[in-house]
This record gives structure tokens, sequence and C-alpha cells, in this order.
């Protein structure tokens, strides 16, 4: 029963995700990335909840979402941008190896 329920949630986070993630492209492209940031927490708790995992966050002791951070993530998978725009409480962005940029399409 699990693995068929785990089957249906990544079916429906499928369903959800491309056609989410193909439109976030073009807005981001046309519209700027600073006019749809308001949209990608919304998203990336849709696909997180609609794959069934669960996120807890844990802060330190006298962390402060006011002052400037710097978070650094073993970006390992594809799944990784989805469990951080959720878990880091303001803008953020990331940095690229410069050679991936070379890359067609993903460049």
């Amino acid at each position: 029963m699990r693995a068929l329920r785990s089957i249906l949630f990544w079916v429906l986070a499928w369903l959800f995700f491309v056609p989410v993630v193909i439109f976030m492209i073009l807005a981001v492209t046309f519209l700027g990335q600073r006019k749809v940031e308001f949209m990608l927490r919304p998203v990336a708790r849709g696909v997180l909840f609609l794959t069934g995992a669960r996120l807890r966050i844990v802060r330190a002791p006298g962390y402060d979402p006011t002052r400037t951070c710097f978070y650094a993530s073993n970006h390992v998978n594809l799944f990784d941008p989805f469990v951080l725009y959720p878990a880091i409480p303001v803008m953020f962005r990331g940095l690229g190896l410069a050679s991936h940029f070379r890359i067609p399409f993903y460049g």
C-alpha cells in the first residue's frame, strides 16, 4: 500500500511540476525573476506536498532572518530547490559553476 501511495504522489507531483515549471521559466524569461519570486515558495511547497515529502525546519538558536546570511547547500539533485525555497525565509540566489553554462539549454 505504501508503494502505491508513493507512486500516486509522484505521478501527481510530475503532473503539477511540468506545467508549472514551464510557466515559471516563461514568466522569468519575459517578466524577470524578481517579479515572479513570490510564486516560487508556494510552487515549491506544492511539489513537496504532492510528493508526500514532509519538511521539518530547525533553526539554530539566535538565528535572525532579518540579518544577511550565507546559506550553504550541497545541491545533489533536482529536488533540492523545492526543499530550499520553503526552508529559507528570505529571497536568495545560488552560485553555479561557470562550465555548466556552456551546456546547451541548461546554460
